[in-house]
């Protein structure tokens, strides 16, 4: 009689381990979940981060483009206007830098030049504004 109660034990014991690998199977996967979904969380803002500064830099490339113009006192991308790039409404007319599209408007008042500048990417818009005081001699 002493036999069946030793299978009884080790039958018993054999079912705490499948519980317990159940168990660890399942915390597991709930780690690597967790995992997977930070790092999904992080590539996107990366690429917004990326998207952000493309834009912004096109801002400022068209300011410098604004700003030769207004030094040479010439419209160089003929547009229509000196210190303004792209500001004629065409959109496939708008100058590129590094994928990202940018428009610069100026405004003349009381002595002031203001340049604006806007650089745009998927769903980053980034404005720069430049105010420029102008002397006569």
């Amino acid at each position: 009689m002493a036999q069946p109660k030793k299978r009884r034990k080790f039958r018993a014991r054999r079912g705490v381990v499948a519980v317990g690998m159940v168990l660890a199977m399942v915390f597991l996967m709930l780690v690597v979940t967790s995992v997977v979904v930070c790092d999904a969380r992080d590539s996107d803002s990366a690429r917004n981060r990326e998207q952000a500064d493309r834009a912004f830099f096109a801002a400022d490339a068209g300011i410098q483009m604004a700003i030769r113009e207004i030094m040479d006192e010439a419209d160089e991308d003929g547009d229509g206007g000196v210190g303004t790039i792209a500001n004629d409404s065409l959109l496939g007319a708008n100058p590129v830098f590094n994928g990202a599209p940018v428009v610069v408007a100026r405004q003349v008042n009381n002595g002031y030049v203001s340049i604006s500048a806007f650089g745009w990417l998927s769903d980053c818009i980034k404005k720069i504004t430049l105010d420029i005081r102008t002397i006569t001699p």
